[in-house]
């Protein structure tokens, strides 16, 4: 996926204050770089179930970039906008799961939450087809289904075992 992004906004962003993790997902930095992306990702998804489509864009954000913790990309804690995870190319967690769910909501358009484990950050999705006995939640009567950005090479529903067993902070994605 190619798409134009203002290298710009690293500069604007470096000392950005810190807000609470939901904020960043909330926020549309360049407009144009989220659509153009979307754009070529719902043709990539189309004719998709929801469940392949999730898998795709999962693996998608498991694949492109390459991890780093903010310590080691930038020597202090920094939460990334989708847009700054496109410029750097580098990412953890957090900055992972803000892309994906931003990715879930406008090319599947389906409910996304962020899952806040102690130390990682994932997310779950609305998947009311969803067969599988893989990691789900239940928030505010309906099942979400565990998909980490940051496992690489897992599946829709798998948790890293470090975390099996976990009670998350679940926050519903708008």
């Amino acid at each position: 996926v190619a798409c134009n992004v203002n290298a710009n906004l690293a500069k604007l962003l470096y000392d950005y204050p810190q807000i609470p993790l939901i904020e960043y997902s909330r926020s549309s930095l360049q407009p144009s770089f989220r659509k153009e992306l979307t754009s070529q990702l719902r043709q990539t998804t189309a004719g998709m179930t929801p469940e392949a489509a999730v898998g795709t864009l999962l693996n998608l954000v498991q694949h492109a970039f390459k991890y780093a913790t903010d310590q080691e990309q930038f020597g202090f804690e920094k939460p990334l906008f989708p847009e700054e995870s496109a410029i750097y190319g580098i990412n953890d967690c957090e900055d992972r799961a803000l892309l994906f769910s931003m990715l879930i909501r406008q090319v599947t358009g389906l409910d996304c939450l962020l899952v806040e484990y102690p130390g990682h950050v994932a997310c779950a999705v609305r998947l009311p087809e969803y067969q599988g006995n893989g990691t789900c939640y239940s928030f505010e009567g309906h099942r979400y289904v565990l998909a980490d950005p940051t496992f690489v090479g897992a599946k829709i529903g798998m948790c890293m075992p470090a975390y099996r067993g976990s009670h998350p902070k679940l926050s519903k994605l708008d």
